[in-house]
């Protein structure tokens, strides 16, 4: 069976995803800049750009803190409004009509509507 992971290992393994973003998000600046003709200066300028631009991407794209589920738990739970059914209150019948019944069961009694 396997452990769940652990906050350090979490927070490990999302430093790493960052630090791979910026770096891809650099190297596409490089190949760019190579394939416009740039000087190697201004390739290299361009990959430390682009990955000065891709870890603020993904500083903001990647979460951090702790796993979802654990947020949650440690909120305030809620009853479920709709656990009983929906929003129908005692008065409500089925077909709508707190009279009971709907339109279709006053026509084949041939009642008429009042």
């Amino acid at each position: 069976m396997v452990d769940p992971i652990s906050d350090e290992d979490r927070s490990a393994f999302t430093r790493k995803l960052k630090a791979g973003v910026g770096v891809l998000v650099g190297a596409s600046a490089a190949l760019v800049a190579v394939q416009v003709g740039a000087t190697p200066l201004q390739t290299a300028g361009a990959f430390l750009l682009g990955v000065a631009a891709g870890l603020g991407l993904g500083w903001y794209v990647i979460p951090e803190g702790p796993v979802v589920e654990n947020r949650r738990s440690r909120t305030v739970d809620t009853e479920n409004p709709f656990a009983d059914g929906g929003d129908r209150t005692d008065g409500d019948r089925a077909g709508g009509d707190p009279a009971g019944g709907d339109h279709t069961d006053r026509h084949r009694t041939g009642e008429r509507d009042r």
